[in-house]
């Protein structure tokens, strides 16, 4: 992967975030300004690596990298064998060994009770090598998470927290409810041995992380940070060379691979959806008249992505079939119309390898609508595939790629307005006199300096995301802002103490703004792999068609009702309807909808008749509840009511008395003692709460 600043995690922000706070609680003190031959900017070097509480320093991985490159560690040639079982120390409970687990031996299984294991690794020379890992993918929901330590060292930062996917697949094709619309499918996990090396957890570099041994007897430590796993293999390997897309198609043609005369086609959402490595990526319904299916006036699961497949790391694979071998162009219609101005960016693999350089991040520009592309390199020329006859796989990754270097930048500028800020508080105070002659460019000598710096960092965040944009992105207005609140307190530095306000408002800008920059959603509906001579169409709606659309959900209006939530057939036959209201989102009201139809109305024989209201539409004053109440047509069950509304309408006798039901002392006993208070009313109990929060004291 190409160098790049590392990019620090929220570490170096909690500490400068505390030291804020502990200013503020100065407020009004003053304290000595801070040596004239240290400048908060020196404290603040682009390059000054994050510290560990010991005090150690743990740098980012592009730093340490380039550290590696100067004292001359090559990329190893060998790969190095690590037995799972042959540990050497292990911290806590002793990991378990099974004779047989999942259909392999030597297997050890690290738990939540095993602090770290080590084993003892014998490097035949000094270099560089990746680090691979054999997983079983069962267990949970949630990424397997382990801190890596090289003779007993954490080499960086990226380094603390290293992830093991799991993987998920639908349970099945899309249902169709009583509506008409399709509703996605379940997700179930995906149980089988995988073996991957490891990658940074943002997405931030699109190869394999490194790792450094010595020549001779070194140690690989792996610390639990989340999730059990069971391990069958381990081994250091030589870092693979992925060379340009010129000498790949150079080294295709010189084999005789001839173009391909067949297309290959299969939708994203569809059969040929094979895993993917978070659960919460999903399939959606698209109303573009172009998607397929054509999902207008009825919800159709026609794309697979979009803004749940866009943080660093979430990968998914497909599976399709070459009928002939030979070289194929790859064309896929999809999206970008989330980040105004900015692409995403994927890591893409075929068979589980990335086939030339330029795929390690492939950049998708922002789009206002779905549209065809095909993959091709900058001057338009697309990119040539070699396919054997057979089944393939077909991988994107979330990759962070050119967007990085600007997370990295804005990261480190709010590091710097967080000590800047701090500084100015530690002699003003939270609350400064206006009309009180701070001196703050003499008070702290090196006020003015980081300043500049700050104006300096947000215009080159400014270029470098012009550079990568095919439009300018509105987070740009943001940066340009707090760029000319810098020269504006640079010009007159009497009215910082006026303006401390705008640099708190600054510094929590940019932390939004960190969110934006890093996130890269996509959203697929269909792939081609195509003869390279084919044409290929591009439909993209225009005005007429989105005319005739909306014209058509129009009509659709009168005879479907958008506010209810469509229910499943089932063998059970229905003896009795509840009516019940919901002020959340549809998609929250289809997930209760599946588990009342599966897990109630089945068993029941009660039908759950659920319609959507308008968020916070049931509260204080004339509300829907309120008027159906008056007009003898309520709901027989209301969710996502205000706390305090039960007891109002229990004081006027409008709701039924839950302590007086069957079956109501097993279900209290649910939660705690005294979270019923609020919906009690003379010793009678009128509601029940849907969450419970527990604070938790660090």
């Amino acid at each position: 992967g190409r160098a790049r600043k590392g990019v620090k995690t929220m570490k170096g922000i909690w500490k400068n975030g505390l030291a804020l706070l502990l200013a503020l609680a100065m407020a009004g003190s003053v304290c000595p300004s801070a040596a004239a031959s240290e400048t908060l900017a020196d404290r603040f070097n682009a390059d000054a690596p994050i510290q560990e509480e010991s005090g150690k320093e743990i740098p980012s991985y592009a730093d340490w990298l380039a550290a590696r490159e100067l004292e001359q560690y090559a990329d190893a040639v060998q790969n190095i064998e690590v037995p799972p079982t042959a540990y050497s120390r292990a911290e806590g409970a002793a990991p378990e060994m099974p004779a047989e687990y999942a259909g392999k031996t030597g297997v050890l299984c690290m738990t939540e009770g095993n602090s770290y294991v080590e084993w003892i690794v014998n490097a035949p020379q000094k270099g560089l090598y990746e680090l691979e890992i054999a997983y079983y993918t069962g267990g949970g929901n949630l990424p397997i998470s382990r801190s890596v330590y090289i003779n007993g060292e954490q080499p960086y930062e990226e380094a603390s927290s290293l992830n093991l996917y799991r993987l998920f697949a639908h349970d099945g094709k899309p249902r169709v409810n009583s509506l008409g619309d399709e509703v996605r499918p379940q997700d179930v996990a995906v149980e089988k041995w995988v073996t991957a090396r490891l990658y940074d957890s943002m997405g931030t570099y699109s190869t394999p992380l490194k790792f450094a041994l010595e020549a001779g007897e070194n140690t690989l430590r792996l610390e639990y940070v989340d999730q059990p796993v069971a391990i069958a293999a381990i081994r250091l390997c030589a870092p693979e060379t992925i060379r340009p897309y010129s000498q790949v198609l150079e080294e295709w043609q010189a084999a005789g691979y001839q173009d391909a005369t067949q297309s290959i086609s299969f939708q994203a959402e569809g059969d040929s959806l094979l895993e993917k490595n978070d659960f919460s990526i999903t399939m959606y319904g698209d109303s573009d008249i172009y998607a397929q299916p054509k999902g207008v006036t009825q919800v159709r699961m026609n794309v697979m992505g979009g803004y749940t497949w866009k943080n660093g790391g979430q990968a998914i694979t497909w599976r399709f079939e070459a009928k002939e071998s030979g070289l194929y162009k790859l064309a896929l219609r999809g999206a970008q119309f989330w980040n105004d101005g900015l692409p995403s960016v994927r890591r893409i693999e075929i068979d589980h390898a990335v086939p030339f350089e330029e795929f390690l991040e492939y950049a998708f520009p922002y789009s206002r609508g779905a549209y065809t592309t095909v993959l091709a390199d900058p001057e338009g020329e697309p990119y040539l595939i070699y396919l054997s006859e057979g089944w393939h796989e077909l991988t994107m990754t979330v990759q962070l790629g050119v967007t990085a270097e600007v997370f990295d930048a804005v990261n480190r500028n709010i590091l710097l307005l967080s000590e800047t800020v701090r500084d100015i508080v530690m002699i003003t105070g939270s609350s400064p006199d206006v009309n009180y002659d701070y001196e703050l460019d003499k008070t702290i000598p090196t006020l003015m300096g980081d300043l500049q710096t700050l104006s300096d960092g947000m215009t080159w965040i400014t270029e470098a995301l012009l550079k990568v944009s095919n439009r300018q992105p509105s987070v740009i207005n943001s940066f340009e802002q707090i760029k000319s609140q810098m020269e504006a307190m640079i010009r007159n530095p009497d009215s910082i103490p006026r303006r401390i306000d705008d640099l708190n408002n600054a510094l929590t800008t940019m932390g939004e703004l960190l969110n934006t920059v890093i996130e890269q959603p996509y959203m697929v509906d269909h792939f081609a792999f195509m003869p390279p001579q084919a044409p290929v169409d591009n439909p993209q709606s225009n005005f007429w068609d989105k005319f005739i659309a909306t014209m058509q959900n129009f009509f659709a209006s009168f005879r479907k009702d958008y506010n209810a939530v469509g229910s499943f057939a089932g063998d059970m036959p229905v003896t009795q309807t509840l009516e019940v209201w919901i002020t959340k989102g549809k998609e929250w009201g289809e997930i209760l909808k599946e588990l009342t139809d599966s897990a109630f109305t089945s068993r029941t024989g009660i039908q759950i008749h659920l319609n959507i209201m308008p968020s916070g539409s049931i509260g204080t004053g004339a509300n829907p509840l309120l008027l159906s109440i008056n007009s003898g047509t309520a709901p027989d069950v209301g969710m996502g009511i205000a706390a305090n509304q039960p007891v109002e309408y229990a004081i006027r006798n409008a709701l039924a008395d839950l302590s007086a039901m069957p079956g109501f002392e097993e279900v209290r006993a649910r939660f705690y003692d005294d979270i019923l208070i609020p919906f009690s009313y003379q010793d009678k109990v009128y509601a029940l709460p849907e969450t419970m929060n527990t604070r938790l004291l660090y």
